[in-house]
């Protein structure tokens, strides 16, 4: 009972902090829009698909990786090794984080489709963006390993608040000091602004976790200091065993998640060999990517929120060898997420129109697409159902598998 206590709890914080930061983002997008308008939001969304690509592979799979090794020494009051294991994710975050933010640097516009250049100043924007998130997702990371959820809530909130804070500003100021005045330059120095809220929103939530870390460091070295039964880990192994559990997770992430990339370069590159108007190819885009893909998010990553809180609950059981309640937590995490998913996806399918027409009054934007989309909210329910039913049938064997049940990023600590 202690234990479901738990996982609903550190799923109820998650999903609070979830529900107020996705709404945030639906707010600011009108503004944001007026400011741009529907071109420069359409460059915006080309940049924050390819930048998600590149965070997948430079960080996304860290909060998780750090999350499943740290609970799982912690669980064993190993906490020589799981402070060591934080240090040596911190080393990969780094090195790894700088090489695809070079890349995302320098090599834009390799990622950008041709018929939408101006959508390259916006993706290089978000370069130093990749290198911190991957710092900032091992802090996340080894404080979800404690199972306190409430300081990460608050850290995810005061994330979008400066995110969507500094995004407006950032798009006027750009608009004013480097615009010509034609709607392509203003699309093209808008979208550029908005992506520099990403990097402040990463910012000041790294600063918050460096500030909580900074408080519980005595009470962590101390911990350290005391552990004297558990034999050192070598560096080698550490690396061989984050690189062993990010690898499939990256791989698996990527499959799921690459598909936003590929329909918008796709979508872009096709009109544009029919003989599409670049502009026009960018509004079109920025109506499904930017308004549509906004309302399916929300409740996407408040179903999300029990797989991730589940992270260290299980792989703390299975590291004490509690086969039977490692399965129960498992059917518990499928049954929460069914009771966000399920709902939503109907609520949505039926009350597509007036919840569109509600958001942004206006007529171009047609319910039948959101309905549709009403699919991609659902089915991640079901690889999550089939997935985890698997972990619990194959027992102490299923943590060497991938979850794509927890990719999900969400910020975490003590």
């Amino acid at each position: 009972m202690n234990q479901k206590n738990n996982l609903v709890k550190n799923a109820s914080f998650l999903m609070i902090a979830a529900m107020i930061s996705k709404v945030i983002g639906l707010l600011y997008k009108s503004p944001l829009s007026n400011i741009i308008g529907s071109l420069g939001m359409g460059y915006t969304s080309l940049a924050q698909n390819a930048y998600m690509i590149l965070l997948m592979i430079a960080s996304f799979s860290i909060p998780q990786a750090v999350s499943k090794l740290i609970s799982e020494r912690i669980a064993l009051k190993d906490y020589r090794n799981a402070h060591k294991f934080f240090k040596g994710a911190m080393i990969y975050a780094m090195v790894i984080g700088g090489v695809v933010g070079l890349f995302c640097l320098f090599g834009a516009g390799l990622i950008i489709p041709q018929n939408q250049k101006d959508a390259i100043p916006a993706l290089q924007i978000l370069a130093p963006t990749i290198f911190l998130s991957g710092i900032l997702g091992v802090f996340r990371g080894y404080f979800q390993a404690y199972r306190n959820m409430m300081p990460t809530s608050i850290s995810q909130i005061i994330e979008q608040v400066f995110n969507a804070a500094v995004s407006l500003l950032a798009a006027w100021g750009f608009i004013n000091a480097f615009s010509d005045g034609t709607e392509n330059s203003i699309a093209k120095w808008g979208a550029a602004g908005s992506t520099v809220g990403t990097g402040a929103g990463v910012v000041t939530a790294l600063a918050f976790m460096l500030l909580v870390y900074g408080v519980n460091r005595r009470k962590i070295l101390h911990r350290v200091e005391k552990d004297h039964r558990h034999q050192e880990e070598s560096y080698k192994e550490i690396f061989r065993v984050i690189i062993l559990v990010v690898s499939p997770i990256i791989l698996s992430a990527f499959v799921y998640n690459v598909n936003a990339y590929i329909n918008g370069y796709l979508f872009s590159d096709i009109l544009g060999r029919r003989g599409g108007d670049a502009a026009q190819i960018g509004i079109l885009y920025a109506e499904y990517a930017t308004y549509f893909m906004t309302i399916i998010n929300i409740p996407l990553t408040l179903s999300s929120t029990a797989p991730t809180s589940m992270i260290p609950e299980v792989s703390a059981l299975y590291a004490t060898g509690d086969i039977e309640a490692t399965r129960e937590c498992i059917d518990q995490t499928v049954q929460l997420s069914m009771v966000v998913s399920a709902p939503c996806a109907m609520g949505l399918a039926v009350l597509a129109q007036p919840i569109v027409f509600l958001l942004y009054g206006t007529k171009k934007l047609r319910k039948t697409q959101l309905k549709n989309l009403c699919t991609d909210l659902y089915m991640p329910e079901i690889r999550w159902f089939a997935e985890l039913r698997t972990m619990r049938k194959t027992g102490p064997g299923c943590f060497r598998q991938p979850l794509s049940a927890i990719f999900q990023t969400n910020i975490l600590f003590i």
